[in-house]
C-alpha cells in the first residue's frame, strides 16, 4: 500500500510540473484526483493518452477551419 501512495504522490508531482510548464491546467489534476483511488494502475497513462489524442483532434480541426477560411484577396 505504501508503494501505491508513493506512486500517486510521484504522479501528482509530474502533474504539478506539467502545470507549471503550461502543458496542463488544473482540470487534469482534478480528474486524476477523482480517480486516484481506482484499482487501475494504468489510469494516469490512459488519461494522458486521451488528453494527447483529444488535443491532436482539436488542433487538426482548428487547422482545417483556418485553412478553409483563408482567402486570397489579391
Amino acid at each position: 500500500m505504501a508503494d501505491k501512495e508513493a506512486l500517486i504522490e510521484q504522479l501528482f508531482d509530474i502533474i504539478r510540473s506539467m502545470e507549471e510548464k503550461g502543458l496542463l491546467d488544473f482540470h487534469f489534476r482534478v480528474n486524476y484526483s477523482l480517480h486516484k483511488e481506482a484499482c487501475d494502475p494504468y489510469y494516469f497513462a490512459e488519461l494522458l493518452s486521451n488528453l494527447c489524442s483529444d488535443s491532436q483532434i482539436s488542433i487538426r480541426g482548428s487547422n482545417q477551419s483556418i485553412t478553409k477560411s483563408l482567402k486570397n484577396y489579391a
